[in-house]
């Protein structure tokens, strides 16, 4: 019998010792519980983002917003993550922001072995290429990522610029080499036969 009170005295310290856990709900409100879960999926940190909208509902059972972003993050950690964490994409955009667009391309060619399903990088890759004036290549990656998202917004506005800096590049090369035809006309050697 005392084998038996024994065990029962060790399953009330551990159900006090899982009840006396902190909440999250504890330190901050509800609202900027919510945000911080949400930040940390965004930057990777899923098991910290799911641990927040649990500690929500279990004040808030029926709380929409935690159970969706659970349902979400349960989705993301049994696949593939589709963009990498803002602290592996900040120095790419910092490279295209400082206009080193090669660089950039060479580091998002690299990223996407790892996350090849991110809009976030093939959205990048248009710009990096639209940048360096290799309108069809921009335009294929915008295609990539509306592939992978259909609704995404910015993928479509980029795709109607390069495509819009295509064909103004096209008619500037038609144009050249209609000058350039017209321009070897008038050169030609005019040839006088003396009799």
């Amino acid at each position: 019998m005392k084998k038996n009170s024994q065990n029962e005295s060790n399953v009330i310290k551990v159900e006090n010792s899982n009840s006396s856990k902190s909440n999250i709900l504890d330190t901050i409100k509800l609202d900027k519980a919510l945000r911080l879960a949400k930040h940390k999926s965004k930057d990777g940190k899923l098991e910290e983002a799911k641990n927040i909208y649990k500690d929500i509902l279990q004040k808030f059972s029926k709380n929409k917003k935690a159970q969706r972003g659970l349902q979400l993050l349960d989705k993301d950690l049994t696949s593939e993550p589709l963009d990498p964490p803002s602290k592996k994409l900040q120095p790419i955009i910092n490279l295209f922001m400082q206009g080193q667009l090669q660089k950039t391309l060479f580091e998002v060619i690299h990223m996407l072995e790892r996350f090849p399903n991110s809009v976030t990088l093939y959205n990048i890759a248009g710009a990096s290429n639209s940048g360096l004036m290799q309108f069809d290549a921009a335009i294929k990656s915008y295609k990539q990522a509306l592939k992978i998202k259909p609704d995404y917004f910015d993928a479509y506005n980029n795709m109607g610029n390069a495509l819009k800096k295509r064909e103004i590049q096209m008619q500037q090369l038609t144009a050249i080499k209609k000058r350039l035809r017209l321009n070897l006309t008038m050169l030609m050697p005019i040839v006088v036969i003396v009799a």
